[in-house]
């Protein structure tokens, strides 16, 4: 018995070192309470500004929530949809099932579903503060990992954006899992098929939970320094379900093409590219945005590629050379969390603050473990608590600026557009935001920035359809006609004779812009003579069309002979 209580004493005992403290069981609860009420009331501030805001028009709020009948109802018909097959392109099925908490009650109503989904981050992040704990974080170093965690821009879009919602399942399932694992004794234990369970959720959440059963695993050797076969043994259940959803996700990429094909060198020098950004956003989140350039890889020079390589290598030899268990888990586990996003299968948005929502965690566990070591090295107790706050209070003020973007659609695009001016699909979405409140001069002009940055068939769509309203709106054309011959241009845009006749319809209806444009098309793939355009300025000068002779004439690269046409043509500077 007097062994059995000194046994009993000295874990209690290396439970206070490890944990930085007292006893865990003589503080667990207040330290808990304490812990809780201070995530909720953070990020309800960091986040609590976007609760009010309306759905985003055009960015997957409306075909997630407000067009997709799927969530609108409780059923046994819909809840079997939601499983049986793929919705956009991806095979998250928890994703659509947890919009039942709110939208068939109150409709897609913004504001209820972002209250909702800020109620289910803090549930999440009360999961990871335990997650915390269970890896032998003490109180101050488990809690300073979830607000870092939870007040990082990044995961702006998870609590924020509605359609979002799955990188909160996804983060708060994976909490409960690593939970569930550490408790468990046993291979088999009811434990492990917690944490099976807890997994399975997280990946039918939100791909970028696959691996991990890997974290899984790191943190039982590592951390727990339990025998590494029975931990093998232990994930490998949870490995074969990652395996088998890794297998369709992919085989789901690839029918819809969100993949791109590269050659070796690009591919390696993209990785590259997505390490140093993904630090870079991890450690100064100055330039968050929902969309990044589409071209990646010659935004900078091979140096500066080998930036993000450099922090992580120098990070796992200060691992390995100071045998720290928390930091050699949070670098093996940040690359695993990292790979799915890596670009080593180059995704088609290459770079998303999202994909940053899971792997940002096991850098936290880190960092919360260097609070612990700072907090126990001898001298004033303050400073590892400032530290905390300090960079708590940075992130949860720029979070705050961030939230405040999604407003709407108008906003937020605007800021996309802003800081990286190079990104097409921002000034391709600022564009049609600013069509829907029709403002189609700032549309047009937006769409010109998105040809600017990348010649996409998209771009070229999208401005003739705002053309063809600029027209409708100063020739006072009804009704519209927009939507079918944006579909007619769609099927004509490479042919120059298609493009004619189109022109040649438009002219007759009306669209003076939009014929002009089409021209435009026409003569860029196959250029016409000047006694061509002479011959077709002198026609529509006949037929009254003065604005179409106009045009013919000033595509001239000489003057016109015919004495009609000659006072047309516009004057040359000396």
């Amino acid at each position: 018995m007097r062994r059995e209580r000194a046994a009993a004493a000295a874990a209690a005992a290396a439970e206070a070192v490890a944990t930085g403290g007292a006893p865990a069981a003589a503080s667990a609860g207040p330290a808990r309470g304490a812990a809780y009420a201070v995530i909720a009331i953070a990020a309800t501030i960091a986040f609590g500004r976007a609760v009010p805001f309306a759905l985003l028009d055009g960015w997957d709020d409306d075909r997630f929530l407000i067009d997709d009948p799927l969530v609108h109802e409780v059923g046994l018909d819909s809840l079997v949809a939601i499983f049986a097959r793929p919705h956009f392109q991806a095979y998250h099925p928890l994703h659509l099932l947890s919009y039942w908490l709110d939208v068939p009650w109150v409709g897609a109503d913004g504001p209820v579903i972002h209250a909702v989904s800020l109620a289910l981050w803090v549930l999440a992040l009360f999961a990871v503060y335990e997650a915390g704990r269970a890896l032998r974080l003490g109180p101050l170093g488990a809690l300073a990992a979830t607000l870092f965690v939870g007040l990082h821009p990044v995961q702006v879009e998870a609590v924020t954006w509605a359609t979002g919602r799955k990188d909160i399942l996804a983060l708060g399932f994976a909490a409960l899992a690593l939970i569930a694992h550490l408790r468990a004794e046993r291979p088999f234990d009811r434990y492990r098929l917690a944490s099976l369970a807890a997994f399975s959720l997280a990946a039918l959440s939100k791909t970028s939970a696959l691996p991990l059963p890997i974290v899984l695993f790191t943190a039982e050797v590592l951390v727990r320094g339990r025998d590494w076969r029975r931990a093998a043994l232990a994930v490998a259940p949870s490995l074969l379900v990652a395996v088998g959803l890794g297998a369709l996700t992919i085989a789901i990429w690839s029918d819809a093409e969100m993949t791109r094909p590269l050659e070796v060198v690009p591919r390696a020098r993209l990785v590259l590219a997505t390490l140093t950004h993904h630090l870079e956003t991890v450690l100064l989140p100055a330039r968050v945005s929902p969309l990044y350039p589409i071209a990646r890889t010659d935004e900078h020079a091979l140096g500066a590629l080998l930036l993000g390589p450099l922090a992580l290598g120098v990070l796992a030899a200060l691992a390995w050379r100071t045998r720290d268990p928390h930091l050699r888990f949070g670098v093996i586990a940040f690359v695993a969390l990292w790979l799915p996003v890596s670009n080593v299968i180059p995704l088609y948005f290459q770079w998303q603050d999202r994909y940053l929502s899971l792997p940002i965690w096991p850098l936290a566990i880190a960092a919360g473990a260097g609070l612990d070591a700072l907090r126990r090295v001898p001298g004033p107790r303050w400073p590892a608590p400032a530290c905390a706050a300090l960079v708590a209070g940075l992130l949860a003020a720029r979070t705050a600026q961030y939230a405040g973007r999604w407003q709407d659609a108008e906003t937020l695009f605007g800021h996309a557009a802003a800081t990286h001016p190079g990104e097409f699909y921002a000034w391709l979405n600022l564009g049609h935001a600013r069509v829907r409140r029709g403002e189609l001069d700032g549309g047009l002009r937006a769409y010109e920035r998105a040809l600017e940055a990348a010649n996409l068939g998209l771009g070229h769509d999208a401005r003739f359809r705002a053309v063809l309203l600029v027209d409708e709106r100063d020739q006072r054309l009804t009704p519209s006609r927009a939507d079918a011959l944006v579909a007619r241009f769609q099927g004509a845009r490479a042919r120059p004779e298609s493009l004619r006749d189109l022109a040649a319809e438009l002219a007759e209806a009306g669209y003076r812009r939009a014929t002009m444009l089409a021209l435009d098309y026409a003569f860029a793939l196959s250029p016409p003579t000047d006694e061509v355009l002479e011959r077709a300025a002198a026609t529509q000068l006949e037929r009254g069309h003065t604005w179409l002779a106009d045009y013919y004439v000033s595509r001239m690269r000489r003057r016109p002979l015919l004495p009609a046409l000659i006072r047309r043509a516009p004057v040359s500077d000396p």
